[in-house]
């Protein structure tokens, strides 16, 4: 099933408690009702409850074990949230931006609550680069399948921040680093509703809502 995909790539130090504490509390009860997650957990199946376990319990699991958690939503505007943050390899991850939040939100959403959804977790990560597609989309632009002599390998490329982005995509936010590097007079240019500047960055609108992408 096509899905929105929407992630943000950031260098931020996601094992602070209260930065877990924070962003959990304003995901679970200040973002918007429709995106509140139910359930959280290290890994499939994301099954702890947050009805039942509270949002106490899902910070412990986060800074204890030093991972970042999958979020789930299974009502409607259903989605899963992965934070990839793994703290035993911060000292070691030599990605300029090696850390992420994505997430795979139904269409059925619409476009504007998909926005808000993005704008929330760029407030919240401080990304230097990130993205509304579709799963879809995303996967033609970076999901690549290749053969050795024993196996067949699939993966994603291209997704990772080094001299070069990944991409322009149906909307696509390039923070404050980015906008250093391509040239802050370039995105002067642009206007609305081509571009608009939200906190630290620019986000581009390459084209028009889901109807086209």
């Amino acid at each position: 099933m096509n899905e929105y995909n929407i992630n943000v790539l950031t260098n931020k130090d996601l094992g602070h408690e209260l930065f877990v504490r924070d962003l959990l509390i304003a995901w679970c009860r200040d973002i918007d009702p429709q995106l509140e997650p139910e359930f959280f957990g290290m890994g499939e199946p994301v099954r702890h409850s947050f009805k039942e376990k509270r949002i106490d319990s899902a910070v412990d699991m986060w800074v204890t074990n030093g991972m970042g958690l999958m979020l789930k939503r299974r009502k409607k505007f259903k989605y899963l949230a992965e934070v990839d943050w793994w703290q035993r390899e911060e000292s070691l991850d030599r990605r300029l931006f090696p850390w992420s939040c994505r997430v795979w939100l139904t269409l059925r959403s619409g476009d504007d609550l998909a926005l808000k959804f993005f704008k929330f977790l760029i407030e919240w990560f401080e990304p230097a680069f990130g993205y509304i597609s579709t799963d879809e989309q995303v996967k033609d632009k970076h999901f690549v399948c290749f053969e050795d002599r024993d196996n067949t390998y699939e993966t994603n490329v291209g997704l990772d921040i080094n001299e070069k982005l990944p991409g322009i995509y149906w909307i696509t936010y390039f923070g404050d680093w980015a906008v250093e590097k391509i040239g802050a007079k370039k995105f002067e240019l642009l206007t609305d509703p081509v571009g608009e500047k939200f906190k630290e960055g620019v986000l581009l609108k390459a084209y028009m809502p889901s109807t086209k992408i």
